[in-house]
């Protein structure tokens, strides 16, 4: 038994090794070294705030040593697939096809962006010496409390959609449940989940009598949409009709 258990926690490191291994990387006017934090192993997408296709590994190093906000990679080989991560917890290892380096094992030796960047800005290389510092990603996600936020691409035109639990609602109508990431690094709005209940609203008008004479028939409809924000309780289920039948014209037609 003890053998089996050596045997399971050997093939473990094997998997998840780490590489203690010193890769340098010049491109851009940014001179870096970096070491392989895991092989084989690949971060959930818990967090991810950029998802860039069709680079190398090393530009991927390159993007999120650019960003002050950028705590760890996942870099995924089989579609040369570069995720940056707002932060680096590992959770639970998923075996994959991907390099996992932590931003603590990216060391920036050489930056275009002399004096730094804010945190949320980019440094972009712009001629042969010199750089500046762009907002290409909204940052400042919050998911609103009862409710969720869909989507975890962060960046300047990339959309993200509110929900809210069962039983909540966005607190106005008029909210759209979809915000996109505007080039100032702000989301065009946020959505905050409410309470919601339903009661009735008025009634309509009277339909048009059914006869002109000898008790015709007329009705009135009321539909349950009328929002109640808060703990009141509901009187009725959202999307029902209440009908209200009556009698009308009740004198007798003239005889002929």
């Amino acid at each position: 038994m003890f053998l089996k258990m050596m045997k399971c926690e050997l093939i473990s490191l094997l998997v998840f090794q780490t590489v203690i291994a010193a890769v340098n990387v010049n491109i851009n006017n940014f001179e870096l070294e970096y070491f392989v934090t895991y092989e084989n192993w690949c971060k959930s997408d818990k967090d991810r705030f950029q998802f860039i296709i069709g680079i190398s590994i090393e530009q991927c190093v390159v993007e999120c040593g650019a960003r002050g906000h950028c705590s760890s990679l996942n870099y995924r080989n089989q579609i040369n697939g570069c995720e940056l991560f707002l932060t680096s917890e590992t959770e639970q290892p998923i075996p994959g096809e991907c390099v996992y380096v932590k931003k603590d094992n990216i060391n920036v030796t050489k930056s275009p962006c002399q004096d730094g960047c804010a945190y949320g800005q980019v440094c972009e290389s712009t001629s042969s010496q010199g750089g500046m510092c762009k907002i290409k990603e909204c940052i400042n996600t919050t998911a609103p409390k009862n409710g969720a936020v869909l989507g975890n691409l962060r960046g300047v035109g990339n959309m993200i959609r509110y929900m809210c639990n069962p039983g909540y609602e966005p607190k106005n109508d008029g909210q759209k449940p979809v915000a996109e990431c505007l080039d100032n690094g702000q989301w065009s709005h946020v959505t905050e989940c409410v309470k919601t209940n339903y009661t009735w609203a008025s009634w309509s008008p009277w339909s048009t009598c059914s006869l002109s004479c000898d008790s015709g028939s007329q009705s009135r409809t009321r539909e349950c949409s009328l929002r109640i924000e808060g703990n009141g309780a509901s009187n009725c289920d959202k999307g029902d009709v209440d009908v209200d039948n009556s009698t009308c014209n009740n004198q007798s037609c003239p005889s002929k």
